[in-house]
């Protein structure tokens, strides 16, 4: 007998209540604004319970899912009080484009009673559940709203996949650092926002990625977003890097220091990127939208 685990609290963030059938193997979001949905586990199936007071036949309609899509779940929770937390989840489906999509996607509805609020957000979009293409590597926005400045908070990251783990660098853009929130939580103090933006970025490297040699290791790869452009390598073995045109003009070189280094996005064409270091160099091919 499979047993029954109450999903914690931290679900009350989702506008709508998402459907994962199997036939398709992608979400189906059934529009619930302001309901509030109840999730349970029973084994390998979800359910979830619709409450809604004004509609209360709803209150007997379960929707049963199996989790075959890979998932990867942010939470923050608030260190002096761990029952102030939130949660929002990034999923992989083959195809998917980034920005919103209403059979995929589900918006962010704030929190209330002192909780906090993370979710991902793509154009201004807040997403509780946002669904993209994992194949390929993704730089995430990704924000924590919170009611009590100074407060500080810790965020975690776990993974529902079929295969192997997939490796997010958390980028925290206030203060320039980089961390692999695969491995540890990242706790920080919580500023009070700004105008400038989310505060925080998810580079998830992707299963097939873009830009690289056929013989090369799948560990150094180029992405961009918007308009920075992202090395994603081994800072041990490379110690610098440089830009060029396909015609061979230097367009800008820099220090690698960490596993993922950034620069402003040239004009759109074809380039080279070399990695240069004391015993190896690598030349990668890309494309810059």
């Amino acid at each position: 007998m499979f047993g029954i685990r109450q999903i914690p609290n931290t679900c009350r963030g989702l506008q709508q209540a998402v459907e994962l059938t199997e036939d398709h193997n992608t979400f189906h979001l059934c529009r619930l604004s302001g309901f509030r949905p109840l999730v349970v586990e029973l084994g390998p199936l979800m359910i979830s319970v619709l409450r809604c007071h004004r509609i209360p036949l709803l209150l007997n309609r379960l929707t049963f899912q199996k989790t075959h899509n890979d998932r990867i779940k942010l939470s923050v929770i608030n260190l002096s009080d761990n029952t102030k937390n939130d949660e929002t989840v990034i999923a992989h489906s083959t195809g998917s484009v980034d920005g919103f999509d209403e059979k995929l996607d589900a918006w962010k509805l704030n929190n209330y009673g002192g909780n906090p609020n993370i979710y991902s957000s793509y154009a201004g979009d807040k997403l509780a559940v946002n669904v993209v293409d994992l194949s390929v590597p993704k730089v995430i926005p990704l924000s924590v709203d919170a009611p009590q400045s100074k407060a500080v908070y810790q965020l975690y990251l776990t993974q529902e996949v079929n295969g192997n783990e997939y490796q997010v660098i958390l980028e925290d853009k206030h203060l320039n650092t980089f961390t692999d929130i695969s491995n540890a939580a990242y706790s920080f103090q919580y500023d009070g926002g700004n105008n400038s933006g989310p505060r925080f970025n998810l580079h998830i490297g992707g299963a097939n990625n873009i830009g690289i040699d056929e013989d090369e290791a799948i560990d150094n790869f180029v992405y961009q977003l918007d308009n920075e452009v992202f090395i994603h390598t081994d800072e041990a073995v490379y110690s610098t890097y440089q830009l060029w045109t396909i015609d061979g003009r230097l367009m800008q070189e820099g220090l690698i220091n960490s596993s993922i280094t950034r620069f402003s996005k040239p004009q759109a064409g074809i380039y080279l990127i070399q990695l240069k270091g004391n015993s190896s160099n690598k030349t990668i091919k890309t494309f810059l939208k």
